[in-house]
């Protein structure tokens, strides 16, 4: 497989998918499943692009969100509003680039919903998954 073809895949493992998306629901992830490729080995492969798109779905409801950004504001008033010095910004922001759950529109976290152009900034404000 050509490197721009893997590079529009994602490869994951279920079990290990399941222990690193705790948050994705059972009906998301059997989406995922009825959408991937079995290769062998408990190993699947599904399209970025397919990946994204179901991701979208599943996301947080608008309220949902709602209640998590008005807790994220209080989060980062109560810690003075200290922003990411530019290196961990890159950093965190480069870990979302290479997460399976990131919706590519946006760009934003498939697991909270929250752009991620404002979700890394402040120091408050942490990756769902605990990545950074």
């Amino acid at each position: 497989m050509e490197q721009a073809n893997i590079d529009k895949h994602f490869l994951f493992k279920k079990e290990s998918f399941l222990e690193n998306h705790a948050l994705c629901s059972k009906e998301c992830f059997e989406k995922i499943l009825q959408n991937s490729i079995y290769i062998d080995n408990d190993v699947y492969y599904i399209d970025r692009v397919m990946l994204s798109e179901i991701l979208e779905k599943y996301i947080p409801s608008k309220f949902s969100m709602f209640k998590n950004i008005i807790q994220a504001a209080k989060d980062a008033i109560s810690s003075g509003l200290d922003v990411r010095d530019p290196i961990e910004l890159k950093k965190a922001l480069t870990i979302c680039s290479m997460c399976p759950s990131l919706i590519e529109d946006g760009p934003r976290c498939g697991i909270c919903g929250c752009h991620l152009k404002y979700k890394t900034s402040l120091k408050a404000w942490h990756c769902p998954l605990n990545k950074w």
